[in-house]
């Protein structure tokens, strides 16, 4: 997995920058990465399966593949999450 310095966000608190399931995704090096990755995990994940996670968010059952990441946590994955779906409700 990629780690990068810093990656685009929308800032929510002072200092806290809130990243997007794309960002996470390209930080943990791509679809076909975390496929790889998720091939040595009990929750396997294909490629097309992670691409869709661009729409509909990242199931809990695969967050171990990016609380691996220097810097992710389970708050950074789920405040990704919900940006998406108040996004695709607006």
């Amino acid at each position: 997995m990629v780690h990068l310095m810093e990656i685009r966000g929308q800032k929510s608190d002072p200092g806290e920058v809130v990243r997007t399931v794309d960002d996470l995704i390209r930080l943990a090096g791509g679809a076909k990465a975390l496929s790889e990755e998720s091939a040595n995990s009990t929750k396997r994940v294909g490629t097309y399966a992670v691409h869709k996670w661009r729409r509909n968010g990242i199931p809990d059952e695969h967050w171990e593949l990016f609380l691996r990441i220097p810097g992710v946590s389970a708050d950074t994955i789920y405040r990704a999450n919900a940006a998406l779906r108040q996004r695709c409700a607006a």
